[in-house]
């Protein structure tokens, strides 16, 4: 069925459900948020920052942003809290991802609170990589990962896709080991073990050109991991009124797996897609 509703997104986290409702935020003013309760109609929902916006230390730690322009928010479950990750840039060879934790996802909810854990990870001139596009994720054996990086200072030819590990507990580092994964220009990443596999998805192209963006999702795998991930495949390219896919996300329930997305239309702004991803033969996975 089509989507209907608050469907408006750039970056949109995965979908991730609480008590008897899916949420999903996005790219924007102090971390817009929507709600649903059958994934299909939405509606917009409190946002994640107050409305003074970041907090002391990212004003710190990323001169020129102002405070409120948060990029790629990602949500993951662990452990009696919701872990939000979120990405803010400013000056050049300035970026950082933050976190944010909260027991519920239910702004009506008594104990809903999201708290500021402070920075994971920053940049300043002379780091190698760009601290945006935060995505937590899980290994096989219950250890907390951040995939995150992209082109946004970099050349082509430098690694842009990284991960490092997290403490469970915490959610920040858990060391200072920093992995390239990934070469090329490329961003929005997000790794999702199924199998004996992990599959690091991530975007090449233009993301923000409306029908004319030239977002294509990719993926590789690995048995390991950190890497290296190979025989990258396309996973979602445009077609038919979808332009310019990216930014995928992955939801497991019921025994099937869902993929969620923005695309433009062919005018306006970008919007949330959905699809069921399935499995060929050789292991790989298969946008429908």
């Amino acid at each position: 069925p089509a989507l209907s509703g608050s469907i408006g997104t750039h970056d949109p986290s995965r979908i991730i459900k609480d008590g008897n409702r899916y949420y999903f935020y996005s790219t924007g003013y102090n971390i817009p948020a929507a709600t649903s309760t059958d994934g299909i109609h939405w509606t917009s929902s409190q946002s994640v920052l107050p409305s003074s916006g970041t907090f002391a230390w990212a004003r710190t730690a990323v001169p020129g942003n102002d405070g409120h322009n948060i990029w790629a928010p990602d949500v993951i479950y662990n452990n009696g809290l919701f872990y939000l990750y979120y990405a803010i840039a400013g000056t050049k060879y300035y970026t950082a991802i933050g976190l944010v934790t909260s027991p519920t996802l239910n702004p009506n909810a008594s104990n809903y609170k999201w708290t500021d854990r402070g920075e994971v990870i920053g940049t300043t001139v002379g780091i190698a990589y760009s601290a945006i596009d935060p995505a937590p994720y899980f290994d096989a054996q219950g250890n907390m990962w951040l995939s995150f990086g992209s082109g946004y200072i970099f050349k082509p030819t430098q690694p842009q896709i990284f991960e490092i590990r997290l403490n469970n507990s915490t959610g920040l580092r858990a060391d200072n080991v920093v992995y390239p994964v990934s070469n090329g220009h490329e961003e929005a990443s997000y790794v999702y073990h199924h199998g004996s596999y992990y599959y690091l998805f991530w975007n090449t192209g233009g993301c923000c050109s409306g029908a004319a963006s030239t977002y294509v999702i990719h993926v590789a795998r690995s048995t390991s991991v950190t890497g290296p991930y190979s025989a990258s495949k396309v996973f979602l390219a445009s077609h038919g009124g979808v332009h310019g896919p990216g930014q995928i996300g992955i939801l497991d329930e019921g025994g099937t797996s869902y993929y969620s997305y923005h695309y433009y239309p062919a005018s306006g702004y970008s919007v949330l897609g959905e699809g069921v991803l399935n499995w060929n033969s050789s292991g790989w996975p298969v946008a429908n």
